[in-house]
């Protein structure tokens, strides 16, 4: 018999709050991976999901990763405090503006976060002749420590705000 690590107890956690969401009908899941690297023994799990099933929305995803180190480490019983898994939140879509609707979002993401994760965006747009004349935003939200078990209580409020925060993008998107 094997302990679980801290990536596969903190996977099943985030898998369970996504998919609550989802039977409630709060979400649609459109994606999700499970991986493993075997030659450097990394994992990876992401989902993603949306709140409204038009093609013009915003659509967020989780990722969690734990790198060899944190699982070497935890199964060396190195010190608790440096093992851990990295967890990265993104989301992207359709924007008309590139003038304001940036700034616009990073306001109302901080504020609604809390200046508690970084922010960081990236605008593209796809050139040629079937684009969608939209800009496009991609949006990661990323936490400046490695997470574990202590944490699993906060997972139920990040989902909760990436769904919340869903809704808001989609309202400026609609109004830009």
């Amino acid at each position: 018999m094997f302990d679980p690590t801290i990536y596969e107890n903190l996977k099943v956690v985030v898998e369970g709050e996504i998919y609550d969401h989802d039977l409630n009908g709060e979400i649609m899941i459109t994606d999700r991976q499970d991986l493993v690297n075997l030659a450097k023994m990394s994992r990876q799990y992401s989902v993603s999901f949306k709140v409204s099933d038009d093609i013009d929305t915003f659509e967020a995803a989780i990722l969690l990763e734990a790198q060899p180190e944190d699982l070497y480490g935890e199964i060396l019983e190195n010190d608790p405090k440096d093992n851990g898994c990295q967890l990265t939140l993104n989301i992207h879509g359709p924007i008309n503006d590139t003038k304001d609707t940036p700034a616009k979002i990073q306001a109302r993401l901080e504020k609604k976060w809390a200046h508690r994760p970084q922010i960081h965006q990236e605008i593209h747009f796809t050139w040629g002749e079937n684009s969608t004349n939209h800009y496009f935003t991609k949006i990661s939200l990323s936490f400046d420590r490695k997470i574990n078990e202590d944490h699993i209580g906060d997972l139920s409020e990040i989902v909760t705000l990436l769904t919340e925060s869903l809704h808001l993008l989609n309202e400026i998107g609609k109004n830009s």
